[in-house]
């Protein structure tokens, strides 16, 4: 065994931005085969999305899919949302209608909340 397989992979030590770019590619493949409908972007800064969004922009355009730029990532238990918090998340969508729906469920979120009809999980996250 090479010693590269006996440990763990570590993306730092890759070029954040190629590595990054190159996750939004193939997301944004596997979206436009419609294998999926929607995916994510890694949680970055500020300043990390504006070192990528010009270039993840053109992938989409190729490719024909929507992006939706999110700074308040819907919280659920999937998730900690200290992972999120304060970052943005790219979506890339195959349609305009897929981010509707998540923008939906993020406003019925909103008025469960202001209803105080929400359960009160405790801070466990699923794993």
């Amino acid at each position: 065994m090479t010693k590269a397989l006996e440990s763990r992979f570590d993306p730092s030590r890759l070029d954040w931005r190629s590595y990054q770019l190159g996750v939004i590619a193939a997301f944004s493949e596997v979206v436009s085969l419609k294998c999926k409908r929607l995916a994510l972007s890694s949680p970055m800064t500020e300043e990390q999305f504006d070192e990528i969004i010009d270039e993840a922009t053109l992938i989409a355009r190729d490719r024909g899919l929507t992006l939706y730029v999110d700074d308040d990532f819907l919280e659920t238990r999937l998730f900690d949302p200290e992972h999120t918090r304060g970052k943005r998340v790219i979506h890339i969508a195959s349609e305009r209608a897929t981010i509707d729906e998540y923008e939906a469920l993020w406003e019925e979120k909103r008025q469960r909340a202001e209803e105080g009809a929400l359960s009160r999980y405790p801070h466990t996250f699923l794993r």
